[in-house]
């Protein structure tokens, strides 16, 4: 989570904030879907070895 939105000097209207905590949510799910994919092509690639 972002610190910076905390800080005394910048101030976001609760709406704006809870819209990029949803975007931030969503590219959680993104990035670890992503990683699981890669993992699994990582397996695959151990167990079928290219020639």
């Amino acid at each position: 989570m972002c610190n910076c939105i905390k800080s005394e000097n910048i101030t976001l209207p609760r709406k704006r904030y809870e819209e990029l905590f949803e975007k931030e949510k969503q590219y959680d799910a993104i990035i670890s879907m992503l990683s699981c994919i890669l993992q699994k092509v990582e397996l695959q690639k151990k167990e079928q070895p290219y020639r």
